[in-house]
This record gives structure tokens, sequence and C-alpha cells, in this order.
């Protein structure tokens, strides 16, 4: 293959996203920005960066979307997104899966999830985790 075929294929089908049955865009593209990158990291989390990095990339995102609470998903198609998902859900770390169900949620305006499951892996120190997951 050509060097440009394949700089080009690298672009349009990156191995970290599509290890899966369903690429990530799929998802990603109904989402806003801060919870779209973090269900990115989430999805392809060890599988480009350490894990730590993604980690905290990931942790990052999150408190974005929980600072800013956006909210662009119709419940239709959030509804859709954690349907195909749950489809899916054997190719998923259950942590992994939960966070993911979780920032769909957000992503229709239903932050609690996401501050349940935030809570249970303690993503945030607490002076942060008061700020974000108490609303202030």
């Amino acid at each position: 293959m050509p060097d440009s075929a394949q700089q080009h294929d690298i672009i349009e089908k990156s191995p970290h996203y599509n290890t899966r049955s369903v690429e990530a865009i799929h998802f990603i593209r109904h989402m806003d920005f801060a919870t779209g990158n973090a269900f990115k990291y989430i999805w392809r989390f060890g599988l480009k960066d350490t894990t730590g990095l993604e980690r905290g990339k990931r942790n990052y995102y999150i408190k974005n979307a929980l600072i800013y609470r956006p909210n662009f998903v119709s419940e239709d198609v959030g509804y859709c997104m954690i349907r195909m998902l749950s489809a899916m859900a054997e190719e998923f770390e259950r942590d992994q899966f939960e966070l993911l169900v979780a920032l769909i949620s957000a992503s229709m305006g239903d932050y609690e999830l996401l501050i349940a499951r935030a809570r249970q892996l303690e993503l945030f120190p607490i002076a942060a985790e008061h700020l974000l997951l108490n609303g202030g």
C-alpha cells in the first residue's frame, strides 16, 4: 500500500478506535466536546497511550462535563446509543461499560449516573468531589 494510502487508512480507521464490533465515532458524533472526549478515552483505554495517561485524560473530560453539564443528545438518540452499546457490552470491562452508559445519560442531561460512577470509582480528590459532585 502506498504511504499516502496507508496514512489515509490510519486516519480513517485508527486501530485504537476500531477494535470493537462498532466504531466509537458512531457514539461520539452525537455528543458534546467533553462527554465525547471522555467517552473516547474510556473506549480506547489501554489501546493507545499508557493507562495512567488515558485515565488522566478521561478524568479531565468527565470533570469538564460535570462543571458545564452540556445537554446535546435527545432521549431517542441517547436510548438508541445505550441499546447499541448494550449489544456489545461483553467487549468492555464492567467499569468501562458502566462509565460509557453514564456518559451517554449525561449527554442527554441526566448527570446522576455519572456522578454515582465518579463517586464509586473515586475519580476525583475529596476537595474537587465536593464541588463537582454536589453541585458546587
